[in-house]
């Protein structure tokens, strides 16, 4: 078997279009789309995800496949593996400008009973190790809780 070594250094790059209204499409590497709009709280349309559930979609996805680097690591299965990842977003009187202020991330893990400590240790070098998360984390407070729950098979 071929051994894999993760690579040192890599560059993801996303081209962005104004829709002509109140958002515009992402497009990423081997054409992948994503559309995006303003929120109506701030006369946007709300036609598909704003940026900010963009950003928290970004930082559950790289929890999530950072967790499932490490099941495959650990030759583990979970029977089944959810997020939730809220973010607060507050004026700030003192720049006068909103700013992402809190990050929550709550995990619920499914796994075979006598199986739930390999899981959470899974959860815990995921959210370790993800390095979206490690990148923001000394400017947001982020909050991660993990509802652990085992079936008989």
């Amino acid at each position: 078997m071929a051994k894999t070594t993760e690579p040192e250094h890599l560059v993801f790059e996303v081209n962005s279009a104004w829709d002509g209204e109140t958002g515009g499409k992402i497009t990423a590497k081997h054409g992948y789309e994503l559309s995006f709009d303003m929120p109506t709280e701030w006369g946007g349309q709300s036609r598909s995800l704003c940026p900010d559930e963009i950003f928290l979609s970004s930082v559950a996805g790289c929890i999530t496949t950072t967790f499932v680097y490490f099941c495959k690591k650990m030759k583990f299965t979970p029977l089944e593996f959810s997020l939730k990842v809220t973010g607060d977003v507050d004026f700030q009187p003192k720049i006068g400008a909103y700013r992402l202020t809190n990050i929550n991330i709550s995990g619920n893990l499914v796994t075979e009973e006598g199986k739930e400590r390999i899981g959470e240790k899974c959860f815990e070098f995921a959210t370790e190790f993800c390095h979206v998360t490690k990148s923001i984390d000394t400017c947001i407070p982020i909050n991660v809780n993990l509802e652990t729950q085992t079936k008989a098979i």
